[in-house]
């Protein structure tokens, strides 16, 4: 059986070794939530498909905008960053079983894959941004509220939300 079902939407987490064993009731999907001008404006013209292109990318924001953050973390509210932790799952591997089996079998499921995929690679890309500088100045005193504008007017460039944020 497939975890995808035509009917039932948002199942892949409520299932092991492709048996549903949930059905959600409701669902979002995460990601980053960037603003098109601003990457235009710092000379990108593809998606980064690697965590490297995606810093890259960063730093070209930062060094051909003025935008206050290539990356806006959001940190002083908190909630932002746990969402990274959601993203060690099915959005870094492609697989619906990594959060509720694979990973307890794996030797090392934090180890760096020679792909840069899997929990390394989104902790990586954290972290890096933040070692590079490509985070608002002051993470402590970010906030929540005025990020959803500064995305909006194009004061920064990036930053990782839930799908209802694109509305």
């Amino acid at each position: 059986m497939t975890p995808w079902h035509p009917i039932y939407n948002f199942c892949t987490e409520k299932t092991y070794d492709g048996t549903v064993y949930g059905i959600a009731n409701g669902g979002t999907t995460g990601g980053i939530l960037y603003n098109k001008k601003v990457l235009a404006d710092a000379g990108i013209t593809e998606l980064p498909a690697t965590p490297d292109e995606f810093l890259d990318c960063l730093q070209q924001i930062k060094d051909n905008t003025d935008v206050e953050a290539p990356l806006y973390t959001n940190f002083s509210a908190g909630w932002p960053m746990g969402a990274w932790d959601a993203y060690i799952g099915i959005a870094a591997t492609g697989n619906p079983d990594f959060m509720n089996n694979d990973i307890i079998h794996t030797k090392d499921p934090f180890a760096k894959q020679d792909n840069m995929t899997g929990p390394y690679a989104v902790y990586y890309t954290m972290y890096e941004a933040v070692a590079r500088k490509l985070v608002e100045e002051s993470p402590a005193s970010s906030d929540w509220e005025s990020s959803k504008g500064k995305m909006n007017k194009g004061e920064i460039g990036a930053m990782v939300l839930g799908s209802w944020a694109v509305q």
